[in-house]
């Protein structure tokens, strides 16, 4: 089984750069912070999340429009 992968360096929206169809990221905030918007959850959705720098840049996730994180309508990393 092969899982697809891509690194966010820097603040998108999962859905317009199509990084809904990888399941692994790696976050790079090096260069700044970061905001990462996410696709609309379905059930079965699953993204996985791993911070690869050590910088004191701040890295926030956001739902999609209408949908919340755990309850919140951020999350920062």
């Amino acid at each position: 089984m092969s899982y697809s992968y891509t690194t966010i360096n820097a603040t998108c929206d999962m859905s317009t750069n199509s990084l809904e169809y990888y399941e692994y990221f790696f976050i790079d905030a090096t260069s700044g912070n970061i905001n990462i918007t996410l696709p609309v959850a379905y059930d079965g959705s699953f993204y996985q999340f791993q911070r690869v720098d050590n910088s004191s840049n701040i890295v926030t996730f956001y739902p999609s429009s209408g949908d919340t994180i755990n309850g919140t309508s951020s999350m920062i990393f």
